[in-house]
Order: C-alpha cells, then structure tokens, then sequence
C-alpha cells in the first residue's frame, strides 16, 4: 500500500467567521496539485486533497476528520445541533447516510500526513509580529444539553433561598470552566 500525503482542509466557517476560514486551503490544495501535475513533477506517490465538512461545529464538530480517521461514532450522529430530519435531508443531498459516514474511515496506513493552509481568525501572530506560524494543537468543541431545575421568579421579590433560583446554578457552572482553566493552563498555551 502507498501512503499518500496531501494537502486538506474544511469548506465550512463559524458563524460570523472569515469567509475563506478553511475554504481558502481547499483551493489552494487543489492549485497545488494541479500545479505539480501541469510541471510534470516527478512523484515517489499518489497526492490527494481532502475537503473536510463540519470542522467548525455546525452540525456536531469535525465530522468530516473523524469520519476520515474512523473515530465517527453513532453518538456523534444522533447528538446533533441540527433536528434529525434537517441532518437526513442535509445527508441525502450530498448522497450519504448514517452507514456511509461511519464506514468512511481510511487505513491509517494508506495516510502520510496532511498540510493545511489556514487562515488565522485571532490575532496571536499579529501581535508577536509573525506573518505564518505552525499549528501544534487546535481547540476541542464539546456541546451539552444542561437542565437547570429550581424556583423561578421576579427578580427584586423573590429571595434566593438556600440557591434554589435557576440562575444560581447556571452562574456556578458558567464559571467553573474559566477557574478550571486558569488553574490548569498558562495563558497562550
């Protein structure tokens, strides 16, 4: 088996996020190769462009890779952020179902490695004054259904007893993660 190396990215953007987020190094993958084939560059391999879709978290977040690498689980297809039937409709027009998405996985060892030009959205390089940078480790999106069970009540009137309001508990959890990770990481790691 020939492992293939290749240029990848993903078409999808976050909302409100740079229009050529991930798009842009879906067309520069396929300009390279076409590129390298128009010079008639001699190859010891096959090259490949993979164009991931739902990177970003639209529907349940990096689809497309987890797809790819075969680490897609049934879970990750029923714990969407879209109704069933707008992901049915969504899979049918691109041709695709449940089993054909969980199926999808490569060989790992049919797999070189992949370079991705991306657009950065923040401003890390700006400020230290660098026009590229390498990527060593991307974040991790996770989404949960919460359901917070309490008093509610007019605010002003309602006392908050023994923190049986709603908001009591929901202002606990919203701050819980930044003290977790301001204990647990430097900033800029």
């Amino acid at each position: 088996m020939i492992r293939r190396p290749g240029p990848c990215s993903h078409l999808d953007t976050v909302p409100n996020g740079d229009r050529f987020d991930g798009a842009l190094g879906v067309l520069v993958a396929f300009e390279a190769l076409q590129t390298i084939k128009e010079s008639g560059i001699d190859r010891p391999c096959h090259l490949e462009a993979i164009s991931f879709t739902d990177e970003e978290g639209t529907i349940s977040g990096l689809l497309g890779s987890h797809a790819l690498t075969g680490d897609l689980t049934e879970s990750d297809l029923t714990n969407i952020r879209s109704t069933p039937a707008e992901f049915a409709a969504g899979l049918k027009r691109h041709g695709l179902t449940h089993h054909s998405l969980l199926t999808a996985g490569r060989d790992p060892a049919s797999l070189a490695g992949y370079v991705e030009l991306h657009i950065e959205q923040g401003t890390r390089l700006e400020e230290a004054g660098m026009d590229i940078g390498i990527v060593t480790s991307i974040v991790g999106i996770r989404a949960f259904w919460l359901r917070f069970e309490g008093r509610a009540g007019h605010a002003g009137t309602t006392r908050w007893i023994n923190g049986t309001m709603r908001c009591g508990g929901q202002r606990h959890l919203s701050l819980r993660p930044e003290r977790w990770s301001c204990t647990n990481y430097q900033l800029g790691s």
